[in-house]
């Protein structure tokens, strides 16, 4: 049995709580300490012991907090080995899981001294060339841990940054198969897309993703489903996502005069609801994050013909014209020519589907990956 203490202070944590339960279900002793108050309510939810901490220096720095971090490293170091001798003491912990730069570093150094077991866990979107802590830093420091990542072009880039390949382990994303869930509310009826007779009312492009940040990808969406009305004129986009930007990609819509045939639905418990009523899945962020891979994945699950972006490191996961399409998205046309090409041809919208079905369900199953973390744990 393990007694394992994790750090964690990012935020969008839903997906790992699967991984938390398995360990638990392992007979691991789990301890939490993070931030992010979605993750403490989960944690408090399922019954887990958990404690908030404050964290001051997130993963992008600027250039003055970069001069106190390193001013403060030596105190930051004596907090994080009373911290950890603390619960090697009284919680007899022997493993530490990390999850964001600031821990990394702030914590590795002192579980090594007490002769604890480290683990750094880079979700997808752990973009160490856009943070404010150095690469190099972090591959010396990576030497006092073993490395989980999740897609292959995170290991490449980890090595090309000067971490060993044997601290570096790779487990693949899990999508647990999920029954319909039943989605009672107004949007109800737009997401069904035959009528009694089976006959097709629209030909329905959906995407799921949040509407924060940078939204000009989106914004790509709305104008590729503008220039298909000429040849689909039945088109309509279903855009289920929430977040600061709806309103204004609402008005952009009623300003291109589409706004009768998009649709934004808000945030949604049971995605699979509306991915079993689309024709066709797009996913347009070209920095996909954790939950925005589990969402394609989730729409390759339902046999859906998927088009993602051409340079967002999804190659591995989708093979162009066989399991999906890549598309430039900041290139509109081809967006466009996507879109139109999968409504056109019937046969080859039905047959990408079925190999992305394939493909996932083959090689992006839960219970492997929960398996494989856990192997990786025990060694």
């Amino acid at each position: 049995m393990k007694n394992i203490l994790i750090i964690n202070t990012n935020t969008n944590n839903d997906y790992w709580l699967e991984y938390f339960d398995y360990l638990k279900i392992k007979n691991c002793q789990l301890f939490f300490l993070s931030s992010d108050k979605k993750l403490l309510a989960s944690l408090k939810k399922r019954g887990y012991w958990h404690k908030k901490i404050f964290c001051l220096f997130k993963n992008k720095l600027s250039f003055f907090k970069k001069i106190i971090f390193c001013l403060l490293r030596p105190l930051d170091f004596l907090k994080s080995f009373v911290i950890l001798s603390y619960f090697k003491l009284s919680k007899k912990i022997d493993t530490l899981i990390l999850f964001a730069n600031s821990e990394k570093i702030s914590y590795s150094r002192a579980a090594k001294l007490l002769a604890l077991k480290v683990y750094w866990i880079n979700s997808p979107d752990a973009e160490l060339s856009n943070t404010g802590f150095c690469p190099k830093n972090l591959s010396k420091l990576s030497r006092l841990a073993q490395v989980i990542v999740m897609l292959d072009k995170q290991k490449s880039k980890l090595l090309e940054q000067g971490y060993d390949e044997t601290n570096i382990s790779k487990i693949n994303i899990g999508i647990k198969k999920n029954k319909l869930a039943e989605q009672k509310n107004i949007f109800q009826s737009i997401a069904q897309n035959t009528t009694q007779g089976n006959y097709k009312k629209f030909y329905t492009v959906g995407t799921i993703q949040e509407l924060s940040g940078d939204v000009s990808h989106i914004e790509k969406l709305l104008h590729s489903t503008k220039n298909c009305l000429d040849v689909i004129p039945h088109i309509q986009l279903i855009i289920a996502g929430e977040g600061p930007e709806r309103k204004r990609l609402s008005w952009m819509a009623n300003k291109m005069e589409i706004n009768n045939l998009v649709w934004f639905v808000g945030n949604h418990r049971h995605p699979q609801k509306w991915l079993s009523n689309f024709d066709v899945f797009i996913s347009t962020t070209p920095k996909p994050n954790i939950k925005d891979i589990s969402i394609l994945l989730m729409a390759m699950c339902n046999g859906l013909c998927v088009i993602a972006p051409n340079n967002a490191g999804l190659n591995e996961i989708i093979e162009n014209n066989h399991s999906g399409l890549l598309a430039d998205i900041p290139e509109g046309d081809d967006l466009t020519s996507k879109i139109i090409n999968s409504q056109q041809n019937f046969q080859k919208r039905k047959k990408l589907g079925e190999n992305a079905k394939l493909f996932a369900n083959e090689n992006f199953r839960l219970q492997d990956s929960l398996e494989k973390f856990y192997a990786t744990l025990e060694k």
